[in-house]
């Protein structure tokens, strides 16, 4: 009966042709989206067995559910994405990718369409590497339901184009983390997403670090900056290259959500081209560089806290419920009403 079952399947992999040995095919890992005998790349997530890397080129029209451990989608065969093996190459998928529950790497794509770009759900532990995930009508990428994602030299721009047009759309940014999640982003663009750069919800937590979480048999990797758009970005000085973004909110917290961004430069980080630079609400916490263009708020909300070293700081604080805001070692407006402004250069003052 095994043998009877082994040999059936076998057939029928063959008749699919699924097997490198398959007149005309290609091997089962390598899909060619624009050769017309090529494998989708989701008959090879559902042929891969083990650790399997599947080498995409092409553009590839299809939503990519992942459910197995150790699959990686790369494009680096295509000379996609940064560090390009060959520059002459693309590798796009036109749909949503979703990693479920599982370990997976997705490098060197870009990833475009009708919804999010990247969903990463239900303990997910995903790593994704010189993407340029971009253009989506949703969100660009979304960590939920207690997953963790890694994201190194990705490009995130241009995503929630439908936001304002869309009703029943409620979070379309750059990165969107919720329900017990973390996100850890090393050298990354966040770019002219519609509504915001990041949010970061219920109980998550962001963090852009110094150093890439280390893997067995590798050395850490060293620092490179997140930029936030290019707006008002001075690449010599690193000034205002931290958070500028062209939607209303550059960065927002919700519901114990977390952001820690101590590791940026001193030099003006955070600038906010939007309504509010930061808006944070429910027992979150921001730790941070800031320095506000003139006319834009950071919002506290119920518990909330907000702690940096401040450069020059020329916005308006809108604080309440018990929400502290800390500039300089010095507490301003930890019971304030309405808003507060904070002026001048190092040791801030805060003005009723």
């Amino acid at each position: 009966m095994i043998r009877q079952a082994t040999l059936t399947a076998a057939s029928a992999a063959l008749a699919l042709g699924l097997f490198t040995g398959a007149a005309g095919a290609a091997p089962p890992n390598v899909v060619d989206c624009d050769a017309n005998n090529s494998n989708s790349i989701q008959a090879a997530v559902d042929f891969a067995f083990g650790p399997t890397t599947i080498f995409v080129s092409g553009i590839c029209t299809e939503n990519v559910s992942i459910t197995k451990d150790d699959i990686t989608l790369s494009g680096n065969q295509a000379g996609d994405g940064c560090d390009r093996a060959n520059p002459g190459g693309t590798a796009t998928i036109d749909g949503t990718v979703t990693v479920d529950g599982v370990r997976a790497r997705i490098e060197f794509l870009t990833i475009t369409g009708s919804g999010d770009g990247v969903d990463i759900v239900n303990r997910a532990d995903v790593r994704l590497t010189c993407n340029d995930i971009s253009g989506n009508e949703a969100g660009g990428v979304s960590v939920v339901r207690a997953s963790n994602a890694v994201l190194r030299d990705n490009t995130l721009s241009s995503n929630g184009q439908r936001r304002f047009n869309d009703p029943f759309v409620f979070f379309d940014c750059g990165l969107f983390a919720a329900d017990a999640s973390s996100v850890f982003s090393v050298g990354n663009t966040y770019k002219d997403n519609q509504y915001c750069a990041i949010e970061i919800d219920r109980q998550s937590a962001f963090r852009n670090g110094r150093f890439l979480p280390r893997e067995p048999g590798n050395p850490a990797v060293p620092d490179e900056r997140d930029v936030y758009t290019e707006k008002g970005c001075n690449p010599g000085t690193g000034a205002g290259c931290f958070i500028d973004d062209f939607g209303p909110v550059a960065i927002e917290v919700f519901n114990g959500g977390v952001v820690d961004i101590r590791n940026a430069d001193v030099n003006g980080e955070i600038e906010a081209a939007g309504l509010s630079s930061f808006r944070v609400d429910g027992d979150a916490a921001v730790q941070g560089n800031i320095h506000n263009e003139v006319g834009s708020i950071v919002r506290l909300r119920d518990r909330s806290f907000l702690g940096d070293r401040v450069v020059t700081y020329t916005g308006t604080l809108d604080c309440s419920g018990g929400s502290q805001a800390f500039f300089s070692n010095v507490q301003c407006g930890q019971t304030c009403s309405g808003g507060i402004t904070a002026t001048g250069p190092g040791g801030d003052t805060c003005v009723p």
